[in-house]
């Protein structure tokens, strides 16, 4: 585990690591190349974001607050409305 990004990380090991080992693995990768905590694919659905793979740094059982969030009350409603985050 590093707690801080690295340039070593790539599209192209990520897909093979998708391939192989499924969205699990994945965000395994990319949380290990950040600082926080979670790393997290959501589906919105009727203005809930609902959790489809959630990957937690200290290996603990999901919080239930993380299961579905309202799209108002959360980060992304910014991504969506801008396009990016910085």
């Amino acid at each position: 585990m590093t707690n801080a990004p690295t340039p070593d990380r790539t599209y192209e090991i990520l897909a093979g690591i998708l391939e192989l080992r499924g969205p699990a693995a994945g965000l395994a990768y990319l949380n290990d190349g950040v600082p926080h905590r979670y790393t997290a694919i959501y589906r919105l659905d009727c203005g809930n974001l609902r959790s489809v793979h959630l990957h937690d740094k200290r290996g603990e059982i999901m919080q239930s607050f993380l299961a579905e969030v309202p799209l108002g009350d959360s980060f992304c409603q910014f991504v969506l409305r801008d396009g990016i985050s910085r």
